[in-house]
This record gives structure tokens, C-alpha cells and sequence, in this order.
């Protein structure tokens, strides 16, 4: 059965708080979930659209987001309480995003997730690339907080391969 569209939905937004920003420092063990090929809304270009689940670590360190007089954020430094003692964050669960665009001048970025998903596989000449195959599989991620307007984003900076523990 198919779910009414309706003109407005009341929403309790009473307790909701921004993401707070995750912290660099740790390699981030992430999951596939979700990869599927498309094309960009900017520009027209094919691209492939991966959704990475973090896995672990379960809590890291907060990072600080400081907003500033023009209402533009900032990486602050790590969040710890009025003791000094760090203040966690919840990362298992959380989701990553990145896109790689499919033109062969970005194509390094894309052989590095698929050699970090699958180190099996031969990026040959004629490689055919099935994003189904990835979901599911995991991967390690190093991160890079990116300040966007109002917030602060953990960006994909590095894929490799999953860590063991």
C-alpha cells in the first residue's frame, strides 16, 4: 500500500541536536551500504555514489564546531568536559558519503576504494565495474572534518582496506 503524500507533517524537532564532528585521528571501519552509479546534478557527468555505514570504533572523541560572527563553522578543537575529560561521540552508525566521478582523470580515486573493498580484483583495460558487488563489503576510512556554512562535515579522505579488528 502505498503511503499518502500529504501538504504538511507535524515533526517534533524538540530534541534534536546537530551531528557533532567526528574526530580524525582513528581509521574508521566502515561497511558498504550503498553504491550505485548515476549522474551528477551539477554537471551531467556519470558517477558512482557510495554510502558507508561506520562500523567502528562504537564512540570517539568529539570534535568542537564553532560558528562564527558571519554564521559560517569552524573545526574547533576536541570537545572535553569542565574535568578536562574527553567527551564521546557516538561514530558506529553514522554514514559517510563520496562520489566518484566515472571520467578517466578521476578514475585513481575509485581504484582506490575498489583495491581497498576487494584487493582480489585486476583493474585491467577492460575491467567491468558492477557496483552491486561492493555493497556489504568493508573498508577503512580516514576522515577530514569540512566546515559547510552552518556545520561541519566528515568528508571521506581515504579509503583502505578494512582493518582486521
Amino acid at each position: 500500500m502505498a503511503k499518502k503524500q500529504t501538504d504538511e507533517v507535524a515533526l517534533d524537532f524538540s530534541e534534536v541536536k546537530p551531528f557533532e564532528a567526528l574526530s580524525e585521528e582513528p581509521l574508521y571501519k566502515c561497511r558498504v551500504d550503498k553504491l550505485e552509479n548515476g549522474t551528477a546534478r551539477s554537471s551531467g557527468a556519470d558517477v558512482s555514489n557510495l554510502e558507508l555505514v561506520i562500523v567502528s570504533p562504537e564512540e570517539v572523541q568529539g570534535v568542537e564546531t564553532i560558528i562564527g560572527s558571519d554564521g559560517k563553522a569552524r573545526v574547533g578543537d576536541f570537545m572535553e568536559d569542565a574535568e578536562g575529560k574527553p567527551i564521546m561521540v557516538k561514530a558506529a552508525g553514522r554514514r559517510l558519503f563520496r562520489t566518484y566521478t566515472l571520467e578517466s582523470r578521476a578514475l585513481p580515486f575509485l581504484h582506490e576504494f575498489i583495491k581497498a573493498a576487494d584487493p582480489t580484483k585486476e583493474l585491467g583495460k577492460d575491467f567491468i565495474y558492477r557496483p552491486a558487488e561492493y555493497v556489504g563489503l568493508e573498508v577503512g576510512v580516514r576522515i577530514k572534518n569540512e566546515a559547510y556554512e552552518e556545520q561541519v562535515r566528515a568528508r571521506v579522505h581515504r579509503i583502505v582496506a578494512a582493518p582486521s579488528s
